[in-house]
Formats: C-alpha cells, structure tokens, sequence
C-alpha cells in the first residue's frame, strides 16, 4: 500500500476490489456472530475504512472485546426483543398490555446486565467502557414492571391492595352464585335439567334446561342450543347474585387496566433512555461480532501484539497472511 492510495479510487474501482477479496463473504460470516438483531443492520452495511486512524479506532474496539472476552466473557444481547413499537405507543400515552410490559423488562435486563458486566471490567477496556456508561441505568423499571406483572403477562393480586380485596371479593361473589346454582340442579329437577353443569353465556351464568321444560325454571334465556333441546336460563332468584358478581369482575378490570395505565406510562417516561440504550447495545454487539469472529479466526491481535502502524505514505508489508475463508 503506497502513497499513491491518496488519490481519488472510483467506487467502481474499489467495490471490484471488495469482490476479489470476497468481502461481502467475510461480513456475512462476521453477522453470523451478531446476538442482536439491529446489530445484523449495522453489519449488513459495514464497509472498509480507508482512514488510519478510524482503522485503528476500530482495531482498538475489537482488541478490547477480546480482552474482556478472555476475563469475563462477553453477554448475549439474544433477549433483546424488538420493543421498538412497544416504546413508541407508550410514549404517545397508549396502554401496553402484560405480555408487552414483560418483554420491555427481559429487554431492559439485559441491557443492564451488559452495561455491568462491562462496567465492572474496565482494567483494558476504556473505550468499551465509555461506550457502555451510555447504556442507562434502568433497572428500576424492569423492577417496578416484575413486581406487578408475572411471568407469563398477568397482573399480579399483590400489584395494588385495592385489586388484592377486589379478586377476594369476585372469588367469594363468584362462589355464591355457583352454589346458588348447583341448588337448584340438585334440587328436584332430575327431568328438567340437561346437563348438570353451569355455563356462563354473554357474562352470565347460567344452568341447560330442557326446553320442554321451561316453565319448570322461571328465569332469563340467554342462549338456546342448536338442536333447540336445550335453554341456557339464569334463575329469577340468582339475577341479584350475578348481578354482584359482574360488577366486581367489571370494578376489578378497571384497577387492572388502571395498573397496565400506570405501567405504561412509567415506561413512555424511559422512552428515550431506552432507545439511546438499545442503540448503543447495537454498537457494543457489533463490536462483540467483530471480536467473536476474531478469535474464531485466531486473528493477530495489532494492538496488544504491538504491530507497527502503517500509514498511506509507507509500503504495507503483508508477511505470512491468509484470506480468513480459506481453510488452513
């Protein structure tokens, strides 16, 4: 490499050169190292550079991955899920649901514990180091959103004592209607019910009654079967009970959507701090990508191994190099 690479190179010129050293090849194997999926669109447009010292910036950043890929090892980024939507709607003041709000804390889990883990291995790796203080702190909100969703997107009994009274109180209206219910079928009706299990129709519960037998049970139809056989009726005498019931259901998905509201909105006040965080994961795991398919290589490492710097006005001397796609 000589002085005369200050001139102009067309990019014609220069992406017939990317070809003949099967570049696009080599970045492909470099994606396949990628754990996070915006890093595989940083990769997918990575391109040379033709300037020393961005070369040996870059240089630096992969010799530092390999650093703290030998003493800590280096995190997976494989749970960051795309949640980019999910910020956004909450931003706008939108109501996430449980399933939603889990995914945000996994993703903000793991954002925390890449920026720890690099964090508490400084000694040689100050730009990662730097890159990494750029990750926020949000691990309060992963707490704040665990603390009241469980696992698989349900809002917890214990996330308010409001809705903690409120599910006791549906419980106990709920048995009240059912044992109201299985009175009344085994009561002396043997030829008039159908089949001797409650049913719940439009919110109401309801117990099959032959349809010969109506009069039978005074109540409400609120479905009848296909055949015409069979009457969903709810008795006169457990209106009042289901009554009950249905306004304690209804008063309980309020405070449940009052919680997702509350939930959200913590959330949309992170917005930004989340974006810049999983932005900057991006770059750390492009970095990560480029260290991981170093040491697949058993690349010389320029920096560490003390390697002179080149510059555009020196002959480049390539001594005992291989094409990285080439077997041994």
């Amino acid at each position: 490499m000589t002085a005369e690479l200050k001139k102009p190179v067309s990019p014609h010129i220069r992406d017939r050169s990317l070809d003949l050293i099967d570049f696009d090849l080599a970045r492909r194997a470099i994606t396949n190292h990628a754990t996070f999926f915006l890093t595989k669109n940083l990769l997918r447009a990575m391109t040379p550079s033709y300037i020393p010292a961005e070369v040996e910036k870059l240089q630096r950043e992969t010799s530092e991955a390999r650093i703290l890929m030998e003493s800590h090892g280096l995190p997976s980024l494989a749970n960051l899920a795309n949640i980019s939507d999910y910020i956004k709607r909450s931003d706008l003041g939108g109501i996430l649901n449980g399933t939603e709000l889990v995914e945000i804390a996994e993703s903000v889990d793991t954002l925390t514990n890449l920026r720890s883990t690099i964090l508490s291995s400084s000694e040689n790796s100050s730009m990662i180091y730097g890159m990494a203080k750029r990750v926020s702190d949000l691990a309060h909100l992963s707490y704040s959103i665990r603390s009241k969703i469980t696992r698989n997107g349900l809002v917890k009994d214990k996330a308010t004592p409001y809705l903690a009274s409120l599910r006791k109180q549906v419980r106990d209206a709920y048995n009240r209607v059912t044992i109201s219910l299985n009175s009344i079928i085994d009561s002396k009706l043997e030829n008039a019910i159908q089949d001797d299990v409650i049913s719940v129709r439009g919110d109401r519960l309801v117990i099959q009654i032959k349809s010969n037998m109506r009069s039978r049970v005074p109540g409400v139809v609120h479905d009848v079967s296909n055949s015409g056989q069979t009457l969903f009726i709810e008795p006169f005498s457990t209106v009042n009970q289901c009554n009950s019931w249905r306004e304690l259901v209804l008063e309980e998905e309020r405070e449940v959507t009052r919680v997702l509201m509350e939930l959200s909105a913590s959330v949309g006040s992170f917005s930004y701090q989340i974006d810049s965080s999983m932005i900057m994961a991006a770059e750390l795991d492009f970095i990560f990508s480029r260290a991981r398919y170093s040491n697949s290589l058993n690349s010389v490492d320029p920096i560490r191994d003390g390697s002179k710097r080149y510059t555009f006005e020196e002959d480049l001397i390539l001594d005992n190099v291989k094409h990285p796609l080439l077997d041994d």
